[in-house]
């Protein structure tokens, strides 16, 4: 869970402990049992959608690592592909072969 996240959830869950401790302090009519309750579902549901950001962003960050392997290892075939056709025709040719190299 981002910090951000978690201050607020403590906030909101240390408010609602608070409010439900004192209630009887409260004015009349300006905050309901039914409000917090309200709340306590938000605060839940804000949580439950946070831990599955948190998973969505682990498997991203696989999957980045996994792409970004694939991708040096592109890169690699490519570079000894071409330095065959290099080696093996005219720079005439290259360009017949994919190879926008000038040298």
């Amino acid at each position: 869970m981002s910090k951000t996240y978690l201050d607020q959830i403590q906030k909101a869950q240390a408010l609602v402990s608070g409010v439900r401790k004192n209630y009887e302090r409260i004015m009349p009519g300006s905050v309901s049992l039914d409000e917090l309750s309200r709340l306590e579902a938000i605060m839940k549901e804000g949580e439950e959608l946070n831990t599955e950001i948190d998973n969505l962003r682990a498997l991203t960050s696989a999957k980045v690592a996994e792409a970004n392997k694939r991708l040096v290892m592109v890169k690699s075939r490519t570079s000894e592909i071409k330095s065959l056709i290099k080696k093996n025709f005219d720079i005439t040719q290259w360009q017949d072969f994919g190879i926008m190299d000038k040298r």
